[in-house]
């Protein structure tokens, strides 16, 4: 029955919006499954509540993406390989807002591969200067530890009626460890005459990346809850 604001005039029936915060409630629906993006790459994902202001999640991503990188001073072309599996517990501290904070590890696999090569290319190591030729490079690898505890906020929006649908954000960072970089040349940067130049372009490459222990998370997510 229209609600009655006067005598004989009458206000519209309100319509919910399609998009809502969850509840807390909404997550005694079990289990759920989807997808995700954002700077983790793309990757799929399940879902479990434990109680209704707690759920698990179980999600693997993959993200391989090419930049041209300047490291010390040396421009490189690298494959950024990231991939890896994830388990994270999530805790909605309030009966209404969508709002939780989430905690876990990615169990990961992330490798940078670095490349500087080509005929005519000069390049400064040691402070002493090489231009390339054909057959010579500097090739170079960056690793993580597998083990990358992360920590986020996210926020989640039921749509529909049935509200089995939900769009959820994420914001967080993972501690990707200590990085690994080796540097090696080949050609005439591996002859003995270059040695000592490039065993200081290694310690200078090192350093460089010394500071990159973490990896800012950003995804938006789509789950369906059976």
């Amino acid at each position: 029955m229209p609600a009655t604001v006067s005598a004989g005039v009458t206000a519209p029936e309100l319509v919910p919006s399609p998009i809502q915060p969850t509840s807390q409630g909404d997550w005694m629906a079990g289990l759920g499954a989807g997808v995700q993006v954002g700077t983790q790459g793309v990757g799929i994902h399940l879902s479990y509540n434990i109680t209704p202001s707690f759920y698990l999640q179980l999600e693997g991503n993959y993200f391989d993406y090419n930049k041209t990188l300047n490291i010390a001073d040396v421009d490189y072309e690298s494959d950024l390989d990231l991939s890896n599996l994830g388990l994270t517990v999530n805790y909605l501290p309030f009966e209404n807002s969508g709002f939780r904070i989430t905690a876990g590890a990615f169990f990961a696999n992330n490798e940078i591969s670095c490349t500087a090569t080509g005929a005519g290319q000069q390049v400064s190591l040691n402070n002493v200067d090489y231009t390339l030729g054909a057959n010579d490079s500097l090739v170079g690898a960056i690793d993580y530890g597998t083990f990358n505890p992360y920590i986020g906020v996210g926020w989640d929006w039921v749509l529909g009626a049935d509200r089995n649908f939900v769009i959820g954000l994420d914001v967080g960072v993972s501690y990707l460890g200590e990085p690994d970089a080796t540097l090696t040349g080949t050609g005439l940067l591996g002859t003995s005459a270059a040695a000592n130049d490039l065993a200081a372009e290694q310690a200078a490459f090192q350093d460089d990346v010394e500071g990159y222990k973490f990896y800012p998370v950003v995804k938006v997510s789509f789950t369906y809850r059976f």
